[in-house]
């Protein structure tokens, strides 16, 4: 596979980004490469740049609309966000009814907690009614959704059940979360890398399982689950038990087992049920 000169087209950006000839040829490559790798490349690259012209708006809004890979389409959510908010209200509007990719819905909305203009508002507001129609289909608060879309819940599929009166769940792959008067209170995760900073959003959760994962560290976010009663952080990638769980004095149970612990600390000795 031939490599983009990044180098060289960098070297033709600082000399001018809104060249014609450059836009002619940024836009030749990234229509004819058939490398998703390529593509995403040199977007990232772009990204790094303030662009203006017409035609890269084009360019991106093709992207965002017709791209198969959703990495690339999450790029071109950003690229248009950051540089065309107004001409791309249209198209982000589109993408945010029709994108079946959780973690493009995700890229938007990350980016509206991180900017703020009168447009953002716009945005929110188009991405409040999309989460109110997954949080329907879930049957869950509004203000749990996005939660799930940074977990990568694919809100298309077929993955809701009924449990019986008592609650509902969401089943997908290695996730489960259980779901008792539209909150999640247990939920459980395997094979990830990372605990999504969402997690802060589930008030209400009280038994959560991360077990079997590549994680080392928790996010503070999880200061928030005040209704937490146990976890399980058996086989994992922790060398200490995370201090974020000292501020849940609520939790009773906490496993630990199958990591690589050094030492414990005091407080958590005084946990009801620890298990390392």
């Amino acid at each position: 596979m031939v490599r983009i000169d990044l180098s060289a087209i960098k070297d033709l950006l600082d000399l001018n980004i809104n060249s014609k000839e450059l836009i002619n040829l940024l836009i030749t490559i990234l229509e004819k490469s058939e490398s998703a790798e390529t593509r995403l490349e040199l977007l990232e690259f772009l990204n790094e740049y303030d662009l203006r012209h017409s035609s890269f708006f084009e360019m991106f809004e093709n992207h965002l609309i017709s791209d198969a890979q959703e990495e690339i389409r999450q790029l071109a959510a950003e690229l248009i966000i950051r540089n065309f908010m107004e001409e791309g209200l249209d198209a982000l509007e589109w993408t945010i009814n029709n994108d079946p990719s959780p973690l493009v819905l995700d890229r938007i909305y990350a980016l509206t907690k991180e900017l703020n203009s009168s447009y953002i508002i716009i945005l929110e507001s188009m991405l409040f009614e999309k989460f109110k129609e997954i949080a329907q289909k879930y049957k869950i608060v509004v203000e749990e959704v996005p939660f799930l879309l940074e977990l990568g819940v694919k809100f298309r599929d077929q993955n809701f059940y009924i449990g019986n009166q008592d609650f509902y769940f969401i089943y997908e792959n290695y996730i489960l979360c259980i779901i008792k008067e539209k909150h999640i209170t247990e939920l459980g995760i395997s094979f990830i890398e990372e605990v999504p900073d969402t997690i802060g959003l589930l008030t209400k959760l009280e038994h959560l399982d991360l077990s079997f994962g590549y994680i080392s560290t928790l996010p503070n976010s999880m200061e928030n689950l005040k209704n937490l009663k146990s976890i399980n952080l058996c086989w994992n990638e922790f060398s200490s038990i995370p201090k974020v769980l000292k501020s849940l004095k609520k939790v009773k149970n906490i496993n630990i087992t199958n990591n690589k612990l050094k030492a414990i600390p005091e407080w958590a000795s005084k946990v009801t049920n620890l298990i390392v």
